[in-house]
């Protein structure tokens, strides 16, 4: 029976990983719209800091409510959700070789690793 090198195999995945990841990350473009959330085909930018600040007047005028802290932590994620819905991941035109090839480094490198990590 053959023993295999555990430190070879997990130093090339983890560099087989990092160059994926890597040039995956170097290739995509991000560009983002703040308050770019949308319903029903309508913009609705400004208005999501409308509960935001209802809540923080809420905690002003009755420091004690329950309500108005909820009401500023559902402003606060319905701010972050529109920053998110905002973003837009583009990726430039690629052979299909380099694609496969860059697919190959990251789903390779991590199942070599995760074959070191998760070994009994």
């Amino acid at each position: 029976m053959k023993k295999s090198n555990d430190l070879a195999i997990f130093l090339v995945g983890v560099i087989m990983l990092a160059a994926g990841l890597y040039w995956f990350c170097s290739s995509v473009t991000v560009s983002t719209g703040f308050y770019a959330f949308s319903y029903g085909g309508m913009r609705i930018g400004g208005l999501v800091v409308v509960p935001l600040l209802a809540g923080i007047c809420w905690v002003f005028a009755k420091p004690d409510s329950i309500f108005a802290k909820a009401l500023i932590v559902i402003g606060v994620v319905i701010i972050i959700a529109s920053i998110i819905m905002g973003t837009h991941l583009t990726l430039p035109s690629m052979s299909l070789y380099q694609w496969l090839i860059m697919l190959l480094c990251i789903f390779g490198g991590f199942t070599l690793v995760m074959r070191v990590l998760l070994k009994k």
